[in-house]
């Protein structure tokens, strides 16, 4: 059986700190072991450490973007049916048993347990017990901001969607399937396509946004309006509206991948569809600049 270095955590978001534990988890391959990630869905977990977990980028993205940093394996089970395992049980029958790890890696805030009662030092004397190592990971400082999830939803949150972009590591982004709209766009010479927020998904501030938009591996420039499109419509449910400039082509129930790279201007309720138009055309003008 291979023996494994497994990197604990979440990874709402897979920001810098995250991936700088997984990273330090690859590097232990120089000594023989492979990487697995344990994680849970964020859709799983509606509560963490007792507080509402809204999330950042849906699980399936979330996994997409681990695959991609060469982990080897990655463990990521419902958290309803281990969260409530003793924190002992966890280190003995999943990482020792059904992992085989040899070393664990995680950030100095990682809990696991029922209730997350244990902590890092419970998880290094459940090592010491069931033999494999602990290396416990430092917060990583973005420009003197701690990097971590609750302050990259902050910064979503309030539409600072550049320093986000700095703090993931990469763009947000937006990997849902295009829905039907009301179609005005096309009446207007802007078609667009709309996408949903996911259930408990953090929405970004209500908004004009520069964006890129990828088709098929080509990537489109884009504006992007978050919001309810208060001139067209009463439905007050949020979604990410995308007109794709160069592009012209039926999307509808495909899922796409649109990336917010700044803030353009709130949204708004226009006078007249006329004015609407003025205002997209700056917009477009903005975001081409």
């Amino acid at each position: 059986m291979d023996s494994y270095c497994i990197a604990l955590g979440i990874f709402d978001g897979v920001h810098l700190g995250h991936q700088y534990v997984i990273n330090r988890a690859l590097s232990h391959n120089k000594f023989g072991l492979k990487t697995a990630v344990f994680t849970f869905s964020v859709e799983d977990m509606e509560f963490k450490h007792g507080k509402r977990l809204n999330y950042i980028i849906d699980n399936r993205s979330k996994l997409d973007i681990l695959n991609t940093m060469g982990v080897d394996s990655i463990v990521c089970p419902n958290f309803n049916e281990v969260h409530n395992m003793s924190g002992q049980d966890f280190a003995k029958d999943i990482l020792h048993t059904q992992m085989n790890a040899k070393m664990v890696v995680c950030g100095r805030k990682f809990r696991f347990g029922k209730g997350a009662s244990c902590n890092t030092t419970d998880l290094q004397n459940f090592g010491s017990k069931y033999g494999f190592n602990v290396e416990v990971v430092e917060p990583i400082l973005f420009e003197n901001s701690l990097v971590s999830s609750s302050k990259i939803r902050e910064l979503i949150c309030n539409g600072d969607i550049q320093t986000a972009n700095q703090l993931l590591g990469r763009n947000y982004f937006i990997n849902k399937p295009v829905v039907h709209g009301n179609k005005i766009g096309r009446t207007i010479n802007f078609p667009t396509i709309n996408q949903r927020f996911g259930n408990r998904q953090i929405v970004p501030k209500f908004g004009v946004y520069s964006s890129s938009t990828l088709i098929d591996g080509q990537s489109y420039p884009s504006i992007t309006n978050v919001g309810v499109k208060p001139t067209v419509s009463k439905d007050n449910t949020p979604i990410a509206e995308t007109h794709i400039i160069g592009f012209n082509g039926n999307l509808y129930d495909r899922t796409i991948k649109v990336s917010l790279k700044g803030y353009i201007r709130p949204e708004k309720m226009f006078k007249s569809i006329d004015e609407l138009k003025r205002a997209i055309h700056n917009d477009i003008e903005t975001c081409l600049k």
